[in-house]
């Protein structure tokens, strides 16, 4: 039982501080010299870093961002932690990437790193979510829209699809947390 708390912890804080490694101010001081947070949409993501620094340096810290949450979820499943530690330590990405303890708890959004963790928990969701996103993009151009479409489509599958009552609250609980960080 120890043992157990012992890896639930070391899964979720992993998750956190993982999640907290700020690719996106680190690619705006390298490349530029300049805070992310203070240019453009003076948001710690991929779409600012595309905007403001170039596109190159945005999709690096994309797949980064959404590494975090695939790593997360991976970490806590590798160490034999039950679904409820798995998903913790997912929602710690998140809250890492959106808080993260190295930049005074300001950071991103956590979309990429929520897309990370679910298309790690549910990766047939990529099936539903991928051509929504590319309709959704082509129809509006308004990539933030687009990719908020295709998350919203996460807890269908995994009701659908999955049969997880789990993980389409999980998902639900992502989409909150999104939201209302938008």
């Amino acid at each position: 039982m120890e043992s157990t708390i012992y890896t639930a912890a070391i899964a979720i804080v992993c998750g956190y501080l993982f999640s907290s490694f700020p690719t996106a101010y680190i690619i705006g001081r390298l490349r530029k010299g300049f805070d992310i947070r203070d240019v453009g949409s003076r948001n710690m993501g991929a779409m600012n870093v595309i905007y403001s620094v170039g596109e190159a340096e945005g999709i690096l810290v994309i797949l980064v961002d959404i590494a975090k949450g695939i790593f997360a979820v991976f970490l806590a499943r590798w160490l034999g932690t039950p679904l409820i530690i798995q998903l913790a330590a997912g929602a710690a990405a998140v809250i890492g990437h959106s808080f993260p303890v190295f930049l005074k708890f300001r950071g991103g959004k956590g979309g990429a790193t929520s897309v990370g963790v679910l298309i790690f928990l549910m990766p047939k969701a990529l099936i539903a979510g991928f051509p929504i996103f590319g309709i959704a993009l082509l129809i509006t151009r308004f990539p933030t829209l687009s990719y908020g479409l295709a998350l919203a489509s996460f807890p269908f599958v995994a009701w659908l699809v999955y049969d997880s009552v789990e993980y389409a609250i999980f998902a639900i609980i992502l989409d909150v947390l999104l939201g209302l960080r938008y």
